[in-house]
C-alpha cells in the first residue's frame, strides 16, 4: 500500500519562456541528443518535493538474454511506403505502412511521446527540452504545430494522455516525484495543474486508460511495483497495488482490448510481461510470446481485432507483436521504415489507421501508420 507521504509542495508556476523548438526533421545520421535548443527553452512549471514511494511488484521477472533483433546503425529516416499482401482461407488483407515521417511544427524531445484521440482529433504529447508538456494536434489531415499545455510546470519524463468525461486529461510526474493532472473541457479550458489525491511517487512516467467508464491511472512505485489509482464520477479511490506480483524498471503501458484492461510491462529481465484486468480479477504476470528484450518501456493499441504492442528493440529499432483475440501472437516483426529510437513507442489508433510515434535518433518525433484493408 502506498504509506502516506505527508502535505503536497506547492507547485509554483513560471511565465516565461514561449513556444516550444520542437523541431523535427529527417535525420541524416544525426548523433543522438541533438545540441541545438529549442526556440522556447522549455522550463519548469511543477516543483514538488522529493519523499520514497511506498508502492512495490512481488515478483521479480526471471532475467534472461535474448534480443529483439540483430544490433544496426541505422538511423530514422523517412520511407517509401511499404505494402504486404497476406491471404487465409477466406479474406485477402493488405498491410501499408505509410514509411516514417516527422511530425509538422519542428519541436524536440529528450523523452518518448504519448498520444491519445480526443473529439475527432489525435493528440501528441511531449516533454520538451525545457521540461515543460507540449502537444500537436490531427485533425482534418492538418497538425496544429506544437503548443505548451497552459499553466506551467515541469516534468523529468514523457506525459500520459487519455479521454474521459469530455475532458483531454495529461498527467506527468511532477520534478519532486509526485503524479499531476491538467485537464481540457470542450472549450479548450485548462484546469491547471493538480496532485492526484493519494500522495503517490514514481520515478518513471504514468500511464492511463478508461475501461468500463473508469479511468485507470497506474505508475511504477519507487519500489518498481505497479499501482493503480481509479477515479470514478470524480472520486479517486487511491493507490493499491496491482495483483500479481512483479517489478519493472520502466514505465507501464495500460489499454483496452476485448473488454480487458492489459497492463504491459518491461521486466527486470528486459523481456515484455502483460496482466490483464477482466473487470473482477487479474490474469497474473505472462510474457508475450515471442521471446524478445526491450531496454524501454512498451506502447499498445487495439486496430484490426488484434492488440498491437510495440518495443524498442536491444538494437534501437521498433518492432511489433499483434496478439488476436484467440490469443495468438505474431512474433515480434520490425516496423519497416528502418527507423532507430532511443526510447519507447507509442501507439494509437485513429480513423482506420494504427500510428506509431517515436523520438528520433536526432530527438524529433516521427510517425509511422499502418492501414489494414
Amino acid at each position: 500500500m502506498l504509506s502516506p507521504m505527508g502535505r503536497p509542495a506547492l507547485g509554483r508556476v513560471i511565465l516565461t519562456e514561449p513556444a516550444v523548438d520542437i523541431t523535427l526533421r529527417a535525420m541524416p545520421n544525426t548523433k543522438s541528443g541533438d545540441p541545438r535548443p529549442s526556440a522556447g527553452c522549455l522550463r519548469s512549471l511543477l516543483f514538488l518535493r522529493e519523499e520514497p514511494v511506498s508502492v512495490s511488484l512481488v515478483r521479480k521477472l526471471v532475467p534472461v538474454v535474448i534480443a529483439v533483433a540483430a544490433t544496426v546503425a541505422a538511423t530514422l529516416t523517412p520511407s517509401v511506403a511499404q505494402a504486404v499482401s497476406t491471404t487465409t482461407a477466406s479474406t485477402t488483407t493488405t498491410s501499408t505502412w505509410s514509411g516514417w515521417a516527422e511530425l509538422p511544427g519542428a519541436g524536440l524531445t529528450p523523452d518518448a511521446p504519448a498520444v491519445t484521440t480526443y473529439r475527432f482529433s489525435q493528440y501528441v504529447v511531449v516533454r520538451g527540452t525545457d521540461d515543460r508538456i507540449y502537444l500537436n494536434r490531427f485533425r482534418s489531415g492538418i497538425w496544429s504545430g506544437w503548443f505548451e499545455v497552459p499553466g506551467g510546470g515541469l516534468t523529468p519524463a514523457r506525459p500520459a494522455a487519455v479521454s474521459q468525461g469530455g475532458f483531454l486529461q495529461i498527467f506527468v510526474r511532477g520534478t519532486d516525484n509526485r503524479i499531476y493532472l491538467n485537464r481540457m473541457n470542450r472549450d479548450g479550458v485548462w484546469s491547471g495543474w493538480v496532485e492526484v489525491p493519494g500522495a503517490g511517487l514514481t520515478p518513471s512516467a504514468p500511464t492511463a486508460s478508461v475501461y468500463r467508464g473508469t479511468l485507470n491511472l497506474l505508475v511504477r512505485g519507487t519500489d518498481d511495483r505497479l499501482y493503480v489509482n481509479r477515479q470514478m464520477q470524480g472520486l479517486w479511490s487511491g493507490w493499491s497495488e496491482a495483483p500479481g506480483g512483479g517489478l519493472t524498471p520502466d514505465s507501464p503501458v495500460a489499454t483496452v482490448f476485448a473488454n480487458r484492461l492489459h497492463l504491459i510491462v518491461r521486466g527486470t529481465d528486459n523481456r515484455i510481461y502483460r496482466n490483464v484486468f477482466d473487470g473482477t480479477s487479474w490474469t497474473g504476470w505472462v510474457e508475450i510470446p515471442g521471446a524478445g528484450l526491450t531496454f524501454s518501456g512498451a506502447g499498445a493499441a487495439p486496430y484490426f481485432g488484434a492488440l498491437r504492442v510495440a518495443v524498442r528493440g536491444t538494437d534501437n529499432r521498433i518492432y511489433l507483436n499483434s496478439l488476436s483475440l484467440r490469443g495468438l501472437s505474431s512474433g515480434w516483426v520490425e516496423v519497416p521504415g528502418a527507423g532507430l529510437t532511443p526510447s519507447a513507442p507509442a501507439a494509437g489508433s485513429f480513423f482506420g489507421a494504427l500510428s506509431l510515434f517515436v523520438r528520433g535518433t536526432d530527438n524529433r518525433i516521427y510517425v509511422n501508420r499502418l492501414v489494414i484493408d
